[in-house]
């Protein structure tokens, strides 16, 4: 259980398995418009949401998961598969549904080519610049550059601030960024310890990423974007809202993690 709450991504399967022996459709639809791997991901027993469903007789669920193409031939850890659990338990819908899915439904046991999905939490913003890590000179010059991002957490809970989103059925958010003259009353108290997450990707003509450049000596010379994390757990979020109004820390961060875009979301899990 701990494991699971520190960890986004098992905390999202967690939740998304739990849905589905409760038969919440809706949840596990929304939760699959944002991360498709999801659908076929399993727990420590070898149960995928499938298997929930069918465990629980909630063919609903099941037309859904068989709809975004999972996989019906996945078997536990004891051997069962999906089909096999419904029969068990005498749901014959699902069984049935199971044994001869609906026109429109792709489950991938008759798919030659699976199709392929995406992790929501495999995109990233950021270099890590390992080589930096041990250039205490270099981190010093960073900390107090003006372009530098700091990101502050309080109990792995990050601070954000609303987005405009495009999509106007989603409630965007984005990580809090703040600058060295925000935080620096809160660096000069031994409590408080920031961490190097690395310096911006910087992107070519073509809009991909590249590395961010390693040979440089000085931070004032290299043009890289430094960011920081801080676990700001004492910090008194007031101080805060005078420069950002509407900042506060993200809680529950399931399902509200989904709201932050793909590269952040990405970040957040490799601090957590």
């Amino acid at each position: 259980m701990a494991e699971a709450e520190n960890n986004p991504e098992k905390e999202m399967v967690k939740q998304f398995h739990e849905n589905a022996a409760k038969g919440d459709a809706a949840k596990l639809s929304t939760l699959l418009n944002y991360s498709t791997f999801l659908v076929d991901e399993v727990d420590e027993k070898g149960w995928t949401a499938l298997m929930y469903a069918s465990r629980n007789g909630h063919s609903q669920v099941a037309q859904l998961l068989l709809e975004k193409g999972c996989n019906t031939s996945f078997s536990n850890d004891s051997g069962q598969t999906a089909l096999d659990i419904a029969k068990f338990w005498g749901h014959k819908n699902v069984a049935s549904l199971l044994a001869n899915p609906k026109p429109g439904a792709r489950s991938r046991m008759w798919s030659d080519s699976p199709e392929e999905s995406e992790n929501y939490f495999s995109r990233t913003l950021l270099n890590r610049l390992s080589v930096k890590r041990s250039n205490s000179d270099w981190l010093k010059d960073k900390e107090i550059q003006p372009t530098t991002v700091y990101i502050l957490f309080s109990n792995l809970n990050p601070l954000v601030t609303s987005a405009k989103c495009e999509d106007s059925r989603k409630a965007g958010i984005h990580l809090c960024r703040l600058q060295y003259e925000d935080v620096e009353q809160i660096l000069t108290k031994s409590e408080f310890t920031s961490i190097f997450l690395g310096a911006e990707l910087q992107r070519n003509h073509s809009g991909s990423c590249v590395k961010s450049g390693e040979g440089s000596a000085f931070a004032e010379d290299d043009g890289l974007v430094a960011w920081f994390a801080i676990n700001a757990d004492f910090a008194a979020i007031e101080k805060f809202r005078v420069k950002y109004p509407d900042c506060r820390f993200l809680q529950p961060l399931i399902p509200h993690l989904l709201n932050l875009n793909n590269e952040e979301a990405g970040e957040y899990s490799r601090i957590s």
